[in-house]
């Protein structure tokens, strides 16, 4: 736990301020009765922020900075009964030093290093130690104030980023990763199947009728090799009829090919003439326009033209990415005549009945494994696609398992706490609606203080459920809260062993049970001018 803080600009009538000293349990920063402002409540909250790896301290107090100038915050931390003493400083902050008793140097840690450091001792694992930390910290001037999105760290964070820490801060995000890898794992299956397909290295078909077609001509190519071979050895082939078979089959589709080739060449043609068509003489035909319609405004109409042009850009652009598939699809139509060609002037050539029954079985038998090779390879991106949707569908059911399980184990300590603080009153409810959004409310109560109340049970919640160490609350959650609803809160706070930092203003109108527990958990008290944390207040004109 954290166990002291003290700074040497941390001042008190004009004298430095002591260590101050942290415990278990509840720990309040106190201002005066009139609420002051500016006195250093917020500031000391973001300097606890500080001391657990935060960087808003620097970035948002610039006040601060400015009036005071570089200092060092020293601190210590207290594990299994060792304590270990640490200096950061506003100048080299991403540097955390490690120090002796007296704070003296004797090793330098990178940020990376000692939030490490803080993840291990607070027994912080399967996410950083300050996504697990740093949503609980609800300091003025930090974005984590919203009583709707308790788990959000920052206005922009996307919901799905909170709700990832959440079940991460539970363990369940384990499983979770699981069945992530696994989509993954068959995605990526897909996608480079897909890539291999695309450059031809898997031959397949691109529709069921194809496929269906491809089944039929396999059937019809086996029996027909079956037929060859029992035709030739029964000596019933004549070397004529096997050229006239072969021949006729290739001229057919050597035509079928040509007039692919034809239009495709027809169609290329008419994309490049498109494509390189110049513009006329935009200048020459409004002057001329000009001199029939002396009032027309060629600004508007060359500003249409020029606006025309740049859709004419467009279109060219498009139709040149045409044009190139265009001549590979006409590249590839052209070989293949080529090897139609061949095989007609091998055929014509073949001298015996032998080698004609082999060369018609030998072009049979590629036809067949191209076949089956295509729908193999349809086969299994169906296959594919299917792991993908199976893998996607059960990710989808263990989200909303787990979601369910986090979401029913919060309210469930939110019910209880509401019970004991407001007890004739609704509790808080969380509603993960799936991985990338939740819901933050309490029913039929959209009341100021009922939010922070819930906002306050919700962080009580995960303090006790989780491995979150430590809870920061502003004056701004506790002031919108009544007396009675606050006093309970405050007991709450002071029976957890982890810790809880508040800032409160005192009150001559709390409760003699109130009183009590802020005098014993008040650790900072601060009032204006002199008695401001560093001493001084620069708020107002001199």
């Amino acid at each position: 736990m954290l166990k002291m803080i003290g700074c040497d600009e941390f001042i008190e009538n004009g004298q430095i301020r002591p260590p101050i000293v942290f415990s278990p349990g509840l720990n309040t920063i106190l201002g005066d009765e009139y609420a002051t402002n500016s006195i250093g409540k917020s500031t000391f909250l973001m300097i606890i922020d500080f001391v657990f790896g935060g960087d808003d301290y620097i970035r948002r107090s610039t006040d601060v900075h400015e009036n005071v100038g570089v200092h060092t915050i020293k601190f210590s931390f207290e594990f299994d009964h060792l304590l270990y003493h640490f200096t950061r400083s506003t100048d080299d902050y991403q540097v955390i030093n490690a120090c002796d008793a007296d704070f003296n140097i004797t090793r330098r840690l990178t940020k990376k290093e000692y939030l490490a450091f803080l993840g291990n001792q607070f027994q912080i694992t399967g996410l950083s130690f300050r996504e697990a930390v740093s949503r609980f910290f609800r300091i003025h001037g930090r974005e984590t104030l919203d009583p709707k999105f308790p788990l959000r760290n920052a206005t922009q964070e996307p919901q799905k980023n909170g709700i990832q820490s959440l079940l991460k801060l539970f363990s369940y995000y384990d499983k979770i990763q699981h069945y992530q890898d696994n989509l993954k794992q068959a995605q990526e299956a897909q996608t480079m199947f897909k890539g291999a397909q695309k450059y031809h290295y898997l031959p397949s078909v691109n529709s069921k009728s194809e496929y269906t077609a491809n089944e039929k001509r396999i059937t019809a190519l086996e029996n027909e090799l079956q037929s060859l071979i029992r035709e030739s050895n029964d000596g019933l082939l004549s070397l004529e009829a096997i050229k006239g078979e072969n021949s006729g089959a290739i001229t057919q589709q050597l035509v079928v090919e040509k007039r692919q080739y034809l239009k495709i060449a027809s169609e290329l043609e008419r994309l490049e003439t498109n494509t390189h068509q110049k513009n006329k003489d935009l200048q020459t035909d409004l002057e001329n326009l000009k001199s029939f319609f002396p009032t027309v405004d060629l600004g508007k109409l060359a500003a249409i033209e020029y606006f025309h042009d740049q859709l004419g850009e467009i279109l060219n652009d498009e139709l040149k990415n045409q044009a190139e598939n265009l001549k590979s699809l006409l590249n590839l139509t052209s070989k293949s005549i080529f090897q139609l060609e061949q095989q007609l002037t091998t055929f014509e050539k073949i001298p015996n009945v032998a080698e004609a029954v082999l060369t018609q079985y030998s072009a049979k038998q590629n036809e067949l494994y191209q076949l089956k090779t295509k729908n193999n390879t349809f086969d299994q991106k169906q296959e594919l696609k299917a792991g993908v949707t199976t893998a996607s569908d059960l990710l989808a059911a263990v989200v909303t398992e787990i979601n369910y399980l986090a979401e029913s184990t919060i309210n469930g300590v939110m019910e209880e706490l509401s019970r004991i603080v407001t007890p004739h009153r609704q509790p808080p409810a969380l509603y993960i609606e799936s991985h990338e959004r939740y819901r933050f409310f309490t029913p039929n109560d959209h009341g100021t203080g009922s939010q922070y109340k819930g906002l306050i049970c919700f962080d009580l919640a995960m303090l006790a459920l989780s491995n979150v160490p430590v809870i920061v609350h502003d004056s701004v959650l506790l002031k919108q809260i009544e007396d009675e609803t606050l006093e309970k809160l405050l007991a709450q706070y002071n029976n957890t062993q982890k810790q809880v930092f508040i800032v409160l203003d005192k009150k001559g109108s709390f409760s003699e049970k109130m009183q009590a527990i802020l005098q014993a958990t008040t650790v900072l008290k601060l009032t204006p001018a002199s008695g401001a944390l560093f001493g001084r207040t620069w708020n107002k004109n001199l």
